[in-house]
């Protein structure tokens, strides 16, 4: 059914797009590495020094040295950046894909997040702050992602499979959080295209093809496609609430002191400051705290999660 091929791109849409939000979070420690002694060569200054395993023996004061020399401060604007585009966008989002079609706000959303990733590397050695730009851009695409699949759900999927298929949807999140932690751990410290940079060329690579699939198989109504049943077609048209043609008044006061709705926006709330700390800061926790190596981020994070 065509619905459910909306589903699986939906779906496959949401693990490119944590691909490519989350991949910096592992990628950072890399890219700036870990010092093992202080300036007066002494580990008095480490945090947590005993937990330091040093696999090669011959020499405990190794420096793991990455590429770029930032401290904590600007390591936390590099990876905050991202969320101060994506709350931006978050209710332009909606307005966009109901007014210009939800189709091409998430697809166009989602592609150039991945243009703007393959920048990423050039843009973390020309200045810091280049790259923090950059990810401000990259969270202003992302974040039209959710509102216009909610309009595109609204226009293809029933009342009684909503539940369902969104929720068979967002799981891409979850899943796409745990398979690049997993994978960027392991290209990180690799040498495939020079290590680090290649997360951002594979993830942004991953967005790239997904955004020709999508492209190609769906469409904006189940009207337009050309391949759908015809019972399918009134099955979705019989399902879909089409009050909405009778122009209404947004009850915005109604919304705005209901109880239920701000039941839902404080624990919403709560719940995502508690899982994007997480998300954002934990490798650099598990890298430079309590030493971990980058192929072994993913236990602490499937843990985490």
């Amino acid at each position: 059914p065509a619905r459910f091929v909306l589903t699986l791109l939906g779906f496959l849409g949401y693990i490119s797009l944590y691909a490519m939000r989350v991949n910096l979070n592992v990628a950072i420690v890399a890219m700036v590495g870990k010092q093992h002694h202080s300036e007066n060569g002494t580990n008095a200054t480490i945090t947590c020094a005993e937990l330091i395993v040093f696999k090669n023996e011959t020499n405990e004061n190794d420096t793991q040295a990455g590429e770029f020399t930032w401290d904590s401060y600007i390591q936390g604007q590099v990876v905050g950046s991202y969320f101060y585009g994506y709350i931006v966008t978050q209710i332009p989002g909606g307005l966009l894909a109901e007014r210009y079609g939800a189709k091409w706000i998430y697809g166009f959303g989602i592609l150039t997040t991945s243009l703007l990733t393959f920048l990423s590397p050039i843009a973390a050695r020309w200045n810091v702050w280049s790259l923090v730009a950059l990810r401000v851009l990259m969270g202003l695409a992302g974040g039209v992602s959710f509102p216009a699949m909610n309009v595109m759900i609204g226009k293809w999927v029933p009342k009684t499979e909503r539940s369902r298929i969104s929720t068979t949807m967002n799981m891409g999140v979850m899943i796409g959080t745990l398979l690049t932690n997993i994978v960027t751990g392991q290209l990180s410290e690799g040498s495939f295209l020079g290590g680090w940079p290649s997360v951002f060329y594979v993830s942004g690579l991953l967005g790239s093809v997904w955004f020709v699939l999508w492209a190609l198989l769906i469409h904006e109504k189940p009207e337009d496609h050309p391949r759908i049943s015809k019972q399918e077609l009134i099955y979705i048209q019989d399902g879909i609430d089409n009050a909405k043609k009778k122009a209404k008044k947004m009850p915005w006061k109604s919304i705005w002191t209901s109880m239920p709705v701000w039941a839902l926006n404080v624990g919403h709330f709560g719940q995502n400051w508690v899982f994007y700390t997480l998300l954002t800061m934990m490798p650099t926790y598990l890298g430079n705290v309590l030493h971990f190596d980058l192929k072994d981020h993913f236990l602490a994070l499937l843990y985490a999660q």
